[in-house]
């Protein structure tokens, strides 16, 4: 499991990759932004969003949020934030002599080539004049803003708390670097990274291509998951009698729609199992999924009742988003109830899209009365609709990986 809240996390965390002292200095810049500016330098309706924002998006300056704060903390903050960890402090040290040299007074705190930043809406020009409305494309030598309608000192103003401040919130920051410096220090114990995830440790299925499964003996067929020309196969000798054709929709066309989107394409560094091969009627399943490397995924059950069901996401966990090396279940402790087998008896089949991107499936939404989306074969509409969001992702780099379990009465 990897721990830590989106809000805070850094990219190379995000990422999945190896993090140290730094990946700390970057969650302790977006602390210190937040006491400068009174917000969060990055902002989404979900976490797929701040995943993505604090991964790929450059934050605003601090002083274009407020512009009285000081352009030398502002850039040790921006250098606290940058994207590549070499960019950043490269030690705690060097940030507390930059934070005293700026405590100090000292003009050299931080260096800082940037003399005229263009920010939004406004151009700041030195510490004591703004431009408003922003730099025009034909005003890029200083002497073009003589005019007094657009460029005015700032008119003089109360110092808000923070400035009344700033050396106690300045103080306070250092401190509890000097904690996070300590306990790095002197922690002893396990490494934090993850270990690498084994897709064929005990109790979960090894990842099988299409070719191999369609290379699964009779005697196999029981236990393991079996190749899907075999998944809609009659159970019994009894029940191999000819019957006309019909123009319903076979599980095949549901199944195949999806693999479709995939190109034949397995993710083999995406693992997906149950607890089991083989269920009674009225018993629990739980479905199991890991990935090694942070991606995006669908999960898809086609049921014996002919139902398709989205199983991840849903109202309990609502991103597309899989965390590099952490297990996910359906469901959790957190949900709070059981996936109960209605039957009837047969194989169904759990189908997992995997991308670098997020996509749709569904157009409806779903909600605490109804947290898994849904829709059975009968539903021509909703199946119509299924099928566009298919066709649409086709081109898409999606790959898939998928098992079959069996239910019994």
């Amino acid at each position: 499991t990897v721990l830590g809240s989106p809000r805070y996390m850094s990219p190379e965390q995000i990422k999945g990759q190896t993090v140290d002292a730094r990946s700390d200095l970057y969650s302790l810049g977006l602390v210190f932004y937040e006491m400068m500016t009174g917000s969060h330098p990055f902002k989404g309706k979900d976490n797929t969003a701040i995943y993505y924002a604090q991964a790929h998006e450059i934050p605003p300056r601090p002083e274009t949020q407020k512009p009285d704060i000081p352009r030398a903390m502002g850039a040790i903050i921006m250098k606290l934030l940058e994207k590549n960890p070499d960019s950043r402090y490269a030690g705690g040290d060097l940030l507390l002599k930059d934070l005293h040299d700026f405590q100090n007074g000292k003009s050299g705190a931080i260096s800082d080539d940037d003399d005229a930043t263009l920010i939004d809406d406004a151009t700041l020009i030195d510490d004591a004049t703004l431009v408003m409305g922003g730099m025009p494309a034909a005003a890029a030598e200083p002497a073009s803003f003589q005019d007094a309608t657009m460029v005015a000192p700032l008119p003089p103003a109360a110092l808000p708390f923070y400035k009344k401040h700033l050396k106690a919130l300045v103080a306070a920051g250092t401190a509890f670097l000097m904690v996070i410096f300590a306990v790095m220090l002197f922690q002893t114990g396990p490494s934090e990274n993850p270990p690498p995830l084994q897709p064929e440790a005990a109790g979960k299925p090894p990842v099988r291509t299409d070719k191999e499964l369609a290379q699964v003996t009779p005697q196999e067929k029981a236990v393991t998951m079996p190749p899907m020309d075999a998944i809609n196969q009659e159970s019994t000798e009894k029940d191999t009698e000819q019957t006309p054709p019909d123009n319903k929709t076979t599980p095949e066309s549901l199944t195949d729609a999806i693999s479709a989107a995939a190109a034949g394409k397995t993710a083999t560094d995406f693992s997906l199992w149950t607890d089991r091969d083989t269920y009674r009627i009225g018993e629990t399943v739980s479905f199991h999924f890991e990935s090694r490397r942070s991606c995006y995924a669908v999960i898809l059950g086609y049921t014996t009742q002919g139902d398709l069901v989205q199983i991840f996401p849903n109202h309990f966990e609502a991103s597309q988003f899989i965390q590099a090396n952490r297990s996910y279940s359906i469901p959790d402790e957190k949900m709070g109830f059981d996936l109960e087998v209605f039957g009837p008896a047969g194989q169904e089949t759990v189908i997992a899209l995997i991308s670098d991107m997020p996509f749709k499936l569904f157009e409806q939404s779903f909600n605490s009365d109804n947290p898994f989306l849904t829709f059975n074969e009968e539903d021509t509409a909703r199946k119509a609709e299924f099928y566009e969001h298919m066709d649409a992702i086709k081109n898409s780099n999606i790959s898939q990986q998928r098992l079959v379990y069996t239910i019994i009465k």
